[in-house]
C-alpha cells in the first residue's frame, strides 16, 4: 500500500507540475538522527545493550547515507532539475550483509544477530526482497557519487553518536 501511494503522488506531481516537479526515490536511509528509529540507530543501540537483533536475511537494497542524501537533493533543487532522479548508495546489500558491516565497523557482537526470512518477521506492510535503486542518471548529471556502507559507517562512528537536536 506505501509503495502504492508513493507511485500516485509521483503520477499526480508529474500531471499537475510537470515543469516544477522533481522527485527523488531512495532507500534504507540510515544516519545518526534525534529519534533513533532508522535501522542502524536501532540496530546499534540494541546490540550496544547485548540484546539479539532480528535482521532479514532474503531482504536486499542500496543503503543510503543521509549525509549523501541530503547533499544530493540540494544538488538537484541548484542544479533546477526536473523529474525522477534516485539517491541511493553504491553497494547492493542484503540487509543481513548490511549489519554485519554496521557491527564490524561499532565493534559489536555478531554473534547477536539473527538471521530470519522476511516471511517469518511477520511484518505489518509487505517488504520488497530485491529493493536496490540504480543511480546512473545523478551521477552522470551532477557528478555526484555515494559513499560505500563502509565508508559512511566509519564516518558515522568517528562522529561519536552524534545526534542532531529536535527542534521546537
Amino acid at each position: 500500500v506505501y509503495g502504492k501511494h508513493k507511485f500516485l503522488v509521483e503520477e499526480a506531481i508529474q500531471e499537475t507540475l510537470d515543469d516544477l516537479g522533481l522527485i527523488v526515490r531512495t532507500t534504507t536511509v540510515y544516519g545518526w538522527e534525534s529519534a533513533g528509529k532508522n535501522f542502524v540507530s536501532k540496530f546499534i543501540k540494541t546490540l550496544q545493550e547485548g540484546k539479539p537483533f532480528t535482521v532479514p536475511n532474503d531482504q536486499w537494497a542500496t543503503p543510503t547515507y543521509v549525509e549523501d542524501l541530503s547533499h544530493a537533493i540540494v544538488g538537484l533543487v541548484t542544479a533546477r532539475k526536473l523529474g525522477i532522479y534516485h539517491a541511493a548508495g553504491p553497494d547492493f546489500l542484503s540487509r543481513m550483509e548490511f549489519a554485519e558491516i554496521v557491527a564490524e565497523v561499532f565493534a559489536l557482537p555478531k554473534q547477536l544477530i539473527q538471521g530470519i526470512s522476511t516471511p517469518e518477521l511477520k511484518q505489518p506492510a509487505n517488504r520488497p526482497l530485491k529493493g536496490g535503486l540504480q543511480t546512473d542518471k545523478i551521477q552522470q548529471e551532477l557528478g555526484i557519487a555515494f559513499l560505500t556502507p563502509l565508508k559512511a559507517l566509519t564516518k558515522m562512528s568517528e562522529q561519536k553518536n552524534y545526534i542532531i537536536p529536535q527542534l521546537n
